[in-house]
């Protein structure tokens, strides 16, 4: 009787939360002009400005590490906890300790580094991609360093039977940079990372190609989620990026599943009216920043400008250096979502003519209860073997990820679920590994 009062509890506060977001959607629509009215006009004269959020906090949290991995005595495990962001909570423990200068950067051998990044009794922190130092001095710790020391780095390091050092990691080039850590609580450290051994997944790390990717070396169970969505209509996206930008009256023009709205010559958004897919652009920005932690800050202003409730759930991702390129996506529990469309992403590109900004309309806000029973995949060790079987040899995989598939339920588009799932990036594209395994003609 209690299990089922549970579960009707559960769904009783599912259905309620669903129904205070159709209110909310109907009421917003009642306030603000119906976008589909605009696109049967040539010109509009929405002229509300919303100021630019650049909210310290949620731009610390962006540039957050993503993975948090334990190294025992013997077995590694990528630590995660259900209910809460395990890295959320360990850079919490850290940011008031003291971290000192750099007092040396060194090039280690192929067996030295693998023996670093397996040291007895260490936490890493892991980053999704390479982030510049400039971009983390100040954000990661309260107090930043006086310095004007940059370089490159994705992985943190450090031992926790005394904490009396920070190790910043280059996978890529196998590069380190060593400074002093005072100020730890080791209990306090190790009590949060006891709960993320909990229900942590043994893994080892494997090299792709200039990538360190963690492979679960056991089968994995995880945890499915379903999420009520942030769905803004075009209005919401004109007053935040058009006319908060530029002066001028809105013009509005059907293609097909698109509508364009620009103002004047050099702004301009485009919707997809059947995928929800997004796209601004503004070709009177200036140039590229030419230093990549200014690139990292311009592009996070461009992602606050959307106005997004969703930002707290996102992450850097990934960094194009040649493109000028930096992706920000959602996460849960430190484990990416993934969509056959750019659901949960956002992508800010500064090439040499234009700010570009490709995202969408809908976004994950908060997880409501589900009563699924977690999923059970295969270790990273078994797919890779899958995979090899298929034709795709090591050198032609850049990365695999455990993460979730971004799916729509039936019965409201109000909710997504989320389901875990491999993906795997070849030619710089992700897909799911079902999917891979199945076209295996796309090689390449």
């Amino acid at each position: 009787m209690e299990v089922n009062g549970m579960k009707l509890s559960g769904w009783l506060l599912r259905i309620a939360l669903i129904t205070v977001v159709v209110i909310s959607g109907v009421f917003s629509w009642l306030i603000l002009q119906n976008p589909s009215r605009l696109e049967r006009q040539d010109t509009s004269t929405v002229q509300t400005t919303v100021p630019i959020k650049t909210n310290t906090t949620q731009e610390n949290s962006v540039y957050l590490p993503t993975s948090a991995y334990y190294q025992g005595d013997a077995q590694k495990q990528f630590l995660t906890v259900a209910t809460h962001d395990i890295v959320s909570q360990l850079q919490q423990e850290l940011k008031g300790s003291r971290m000192g200068p750099i007092q040396s950067n060194t090039k280690l051998s192929t067996a030295a580094y693998n023996a670093l990044i397996t040291s007895k009794n260490s936490l890493q922190l892991v980053y999704a991609d390479s982030v510049p130092f400039a971009l983390f001095n100040g954000r990661f710790f309260k107090k930043a360093l006086s310095t004007k020391t940059n370089f490159q780095f994705n992985r943190i390091l450090i031992r926790t039977q005394t904490a009396a050092q920070i190790i910043l990691v280059n996978d890529k080039t196998r590069q380190i940079y060593t400074a002093r850590l005072r100020g730890v609580d080791t209990k306090k450290l190790m009590a949060v990372i006891k709960k993320g051994q909990t229900a942590g997944l043994p893994m080892t790390e494997q090299r792709f190609k200039n990538r360190e990717v963690a492979m679960f070396t056991e089968p994995v169970s995880v945890r499915p989620y379903a999420y009520l969505l942030d769905r803004q209509s075009a209005n919401h996206y004109i007053s935040s990026l058009l006319t908060a930008q530029a002066r001028g009256s809105v013009d509005a023009r059907e293609l097909g599943n698109e509508t364009v709205y620009t103002v004047g010559t050099t702004h301009r958004l485009t919707t997809n009216a059947a995928t929800g897919a997004m796209q601004y652009e503004n070709t009177a920005m200036p140039d590229p920043p030419k230093a990549q932690d200014k690139l990292f800050t311009e592009t996070f202003k461009a992602l606050a400008q959307l106005d997004l409730p969703s930002v707290t759930t996102m992450r850097y991702f990934a960094l194009d250096p040649v493109a000028h390129a930096v992706t920000y996506r959602s996460f849960v529990q430190s484990f990416p979502i993934f969509n056959q469309t750019e659901n949960g992403t956002v992508k800010v590109t500064y090439n040499d003519t234009a700010l570009q900004v490709d995202f969408s309309s809908d976004n994950v806000t908060v997880p409501i209860p589900t009563d699924q029973s977690a999923v059970k995949l295969p270790s990273t060790v078994d797919l890779l073997a899958q995979l090899n079987a298929a034709g795709y040899a090591n050198n032609k995989i850049n990365n695999i990820v455990l993460g979730y598939q971004w799916m729509k339920q039936s019965a409201t588009d109000l909710v997504v679920d989320l389901q875990p799932a491999y993906y795997v990036e070849i030619n710089g594209v992700y897909k799911q590994a079902n999917d891979w395994l199945k076209n295996t003609s796309e090689e390449g």
